[in-house]
Formats: structure tokens, C-alpha cells, sequence
């Protein structure tokens, strides 16, 4: 039990979205397995965008990726992912591990806590260089045991891709009602270092007086209309626009199906793809809340957006399938990749509540 707390207690420091941290745990030991029931945790839906609980299942893949890593550091192994679903409810993953004398798993250059506890993200811009070949084939053999996600490396520049994301940008900072969630998350140092909780202000990367504006935003709500009149516009620049032209590699993850074990599967590869990048010594950054926002819910969203916006929506999609293959209403997510001088600081975690059996 002691090893198994252990475990849990590193894997809690998987991303996830608005740092929700959404993931409810129960365990049953057997005389030949361990087994995990991992599902949402109650009230961890903060957003809009997750009310078919896509962006949920993918923190609980992360989690659930590097409890796999953690437990395959001692001879567990995952053989078998069950799902269990229910009408309205979240689905609940059920992972099942063995104790095996050998298995094929990767080797790592740093020790696997070290990796999990200090993933390097930044928004800042990254050395615009692109990935030496060796290191983008040890991203592409991280992902063997994931045949069903694809692996995508984009030839630069990445001005067409920048203007799709800048495009959706403007559309998420015009949604009242994510507006105000997001700004509900938001944290100075102070209240996050008390909460753990949310979205701290430094671990975004933005420069200083961009951090003020956005807690002046916070402050005082009334100021949205500045959206309406162009500052929505100049932050979608210099949170997308600028920062992926300006990048020497971008990858991309997509899956081939939609349902909740693609999107739990999805998010495994997902935090096995970026712990492997740290390995190789780079800096990450994931570019997906756009993605997840307008392929689950904003093209049907009839109280926050026009017959004239839903169409253009749809048209941002088709480009995206047109011209990068990524189909919008599937798992899917990009992410800027490279070397960089800056790396924001780590966001703090919950403690884990003690391990209850199932």
C-alpha cells in the first residue's frame, strides 16, 4: 500500500485543464493484480467546454499514464483497460496490473519521478529551430503502444496554421460565459500557493503587463466590452499567433475515434509524447483548449455565438481538415516543442485524499 500511495502521489502531477485536477481513485488489490477504478471527480467540471467530459477523460488519461510508467518502474504492468459507462454519468477506466519478470518498455535517460514531477512547459518563444531527426524519431517510438494516435510533425512555417488559431482565439475570449469562468480560475501567487487550485498567474507565461490586464480584467468584469473593441484580438496574437510562427517545431496527436477510451487513450499518449520531450531536454507546450472548445461544443452553442459565427467555425474546421488532416471532432491537439531559455514555473497540486478501496 505504501508504494502504491507513493505512485498516486507523483501521478497527481499530470496536466490537466484549468489544472482542474479531476481525477477520483479507488483500488482493489487481488492475490495476482492491482486494479484502479479512475473516474471525474465530483465538481472538477469547471468549464463550458467539458460537459461531455472530453477535456476530463484526457487529464485522466495523464494521470493514469504516468501511474502506468510509476508502477512499470517496478515490475506492474497494465494489461487491461476496462471501461464502464452509465447514461449522464462520466465514464469510469479500470486498470488492471500484473507482475511480469520482463516487458519491452522504454528507457529512459532521467528517472521517470524526476520527469513526471518537472515537466518543462513555457509559452514563451522557443529557439526557431527545427528537431534533429534522431530526436524526432524517439518522439515518434514513445507512441508505439498508441497505433491509434497519430504522430504528425509540421514542416514550417506555420503562418497558415497561426491564422487558424488566432481565428479561434478571438471567437473563445468573445464567449461570455468562458470568459468569466476563466477569469473565476485565475490566481495571483498568493492565492494559489493557498489553494492549489486553478490557473496560477505566473505558470501562464505572460509577460508582466499582460498579467496585470489580466487581473484588472478580473477585477473589474465590466471591462469585457474592451474584448469587443480589440483587445480580444491583440491577445489572441500574442497567446497563439506570435509564439507559433515564431517556433522552430510543432507537432501533432490526433485520434481516430471519439469515444470516451479514445479520449482517455488520447490523453496517455498525449503525456508520454511530453515526458518524453522533457527527456530529450526540450520545453512544451500544449496549443488544444481551442481544439477541444469549437469541436465539442461551440459550432452547436446557440446562446453565445450567431448563425454568421457557427458558420465561420465550421469553415475554420474544414481548413483544418483540408489542410492539416486533423478532423476537429475527434481527439486531437497540437503542440510547440524546441529548446528555449524560459520555462514557467510549476503549478502546485492537491494532495492526493487517502487511497480508499473499492
Amino acid at each position: 500500500m505504501e508504494n502504491i500511495s507513493r505512485w498516486l502521489d507523483l501521478a497527481r502531477w499530470a496536466p490537466s485543464g484549468d489544472n482542474s485536477q479531476p481525477w477520483d481513485v479507488r483500488f482493489e488489490e487481488h492475490t495476482d493484480a492491482l486494479v484502479f477504478r479512475i473516474s471525474v471527480k465530483k465538481d472538477s467540471i469547471r468549464t463550458v467546454f467539458d460537459q461531455v467530459f472530453h477535456g476530463s477523460y484526457v487529464s485522466l488519461g495523464t494521470f493514469s499514464q504516468n501511474l502506468v510508467l510509476l508502477a512499470e518502474a517496478e515490475g506492474y504492468f497494465c494489461t487491461k483497460i476496462d471501461v464502464l459507462t452509465e447514461v449522464g454519468q462520466p465514464a469510469t477506466f479500470v486498470l488492471t496490473f500484473r507482475q511480469e519478470l520482463s516487458h519491452g518498455s522504454k528507457i529512459w535517460k532521467k528517472p521517470i519521478e524526476e520527469l513526471i514531477r518537472h515537466r518543462r512547459v513555457t509559452r514563451y518563444p522557443y529557439q526557431v529551430k527545427p528537431l534533429d531527426p534522431e530526436i524526432l524519431e524517439a518522439l515518434q517510438v514513445s507512441l508505439s503502444e498508441f497505433p491509434e494516435i497519430r504522430f504528425s510533425y509540421l514542416e514550417s512555417p506555420y503562418h497558415e496554421l497561426a491564422s487558424l488559431f488566432f481565428k479561434l482565439d478571438k471567437f473563445r475570449y468573445r464567449h461570455s460565459l468562458a470568459y468569466n469562468q476563466f477569469l473565476d480560475e485565475l490566481r495571483t501567487e498568493t492565492e494559489f500557493q493557498r489553494t492549489q487550485d486553478g490557473l496560477a498567474l505566473k505558470s501562464l507565461g505572460t509577460p508582466l503587463p499582460a498579467q496585470w490586464f489580466l487581473l484588472l480584467l478580473r477585477r473589474f468584469r465590466w471591462l469585457h466590452f474592451l474584448i469587443h473593441l480589440g483587445v480580444g484580438a491583440v491577445m489572441a496574437y500574442l497567446g497563439g499567433y506570435f509564439l507559433i510562427v515564431r517556433s522552430g517545431a510543432i507537432g501533432a496527436l490526433c485520434a481516430s475515434s471519439n469515444s470516451p477510451l479514445s479520449w482517455f487513450r488520447f490523453g496517455m499518449a498525449f503525456q508520454k509524447v511530453w515526458l518524453s520531450a522533457v527527456d530529450e531536454g526540450l520545453a512544451f507546450q500544449p496549443m488544444g483548449t481551442p481544439l477541444l472548445v469549437y469541436s465539442a461544443v461551440a459550432v452547436n452553442d446557440t446562446d453565445h455565438f450567431s448563425p454568421r459565427d457557427r458558420q465561420e467555425l465550421q469553415e475554420i474546421s474544414k481548413s483544418m481538415l483540408d489542410r492539416f488532416k486533423i478532423d476537429l471532432e475527434k481527439p486531437c491537439v497540437f503542440f510547440r516543442i524546441g529548446k528555449t531559455s524560459k520555462v514557467a514555473p510549476d503549478s502546485a497540486r492537491k494532495p492526493m485524499p487517502p487511497l480508499e478501496r473499492a
